[in-house]
């Protein structure tokens, strides 16, 4: 029993001990796509066990979003912009390609829409009005944490797979609501506070986006 305890302890230590072998240096390039859009990435390592990452992704998708009117829903066309520069510090623990990451992002992503002239529920009333709508996230930078497995400067390797699962913090939504048109007037800045609080809290789930993504990496 004594020497079935002693191996559980001793094995996790000499792994954690054992002087890490996985860094190599120079400069890795690789190309990544995810939910933080298509990107290139950069790396390279200040000791054995850590790497230093720059990159940046973007993405642009257009949609239709339903707005509440007084018969049923209009379509607002809807734009989302994605756009992130990110640097990352990774820890490679335990000898292998699995790493800890952490750092931030530049988080430039917004959702921008227009909605035409129709009978609108705004707040405690109905305008007839057109819709103008920006979102925008109040961590600008965002801190990230992840995990994630591949080395792009490992030891004796010149192309890599790569991959990283983690959370971008990037804060409550703040979103802008503009009413356009003949009825613009008429709408109290009180009902348009409303609004965009009503917006706020079905986006409050969005504050914590997940960051997931796959690449190939070449080793300079």
């Amino acid at each position: 029993m004594a020497s079935s305890v002693s191996r559980y302890i001793v094995i996790p230590l000499a792994l954690m001990s054992a002087p890490p072998v996985m860094a190599a240096g120079g400069l890795g390039l690789t190309a990544k796509i995810g939910t933080l859009g298509y990107g290139l990435e950069a790396t390279t390592s200040f000791t054995e066990s850590i790497n230093a990452r720059l990159g940046y992704q973007a993405f642009t998708y257009s949609t239709d979003i339903d707005f509440d009117t007084d018969v049923g829903t209009s379509q607002m066309d809807a734009d989302l912009d994605m756009s992130n520069v990110s640097l990352l510090l990774d820890w490679h623990a335990f000898n292998s390609g699995f790493r800890f990451s952490g750092g931030i992002l530049s988080n430039d992503n917004k959702l921008t829409g227009t909605a035409p002239e129709d009978n609108y529920n705004i707040g405690d009333g109905n305008y007839s009005v057109g819709l103008d709508t920006r979102v925008e996230f109040e961590n600008s930078p965002a801190p990230y944490l992840g995990i994630g497995w591949g080395n792009a400067v490992g030891k004796d390797q010149r192309w890599v797979f790569s991959a990283d699962l983690g959370v971008m913090f990037q804060g409550a939504a703040d979103v802008n609501l503009d009413v356009t048109g003949s009825g613009a007037g008429l709408v109290p800045q009180s009902d348009i506070d409303k609004e965009e609080k009503r917006i706020e809290d079905d986006l409050k789930n969005f504050q914590y986006y997940p960051v997931a993504s796959v690449g190939i990496s070449y080793h300079f």
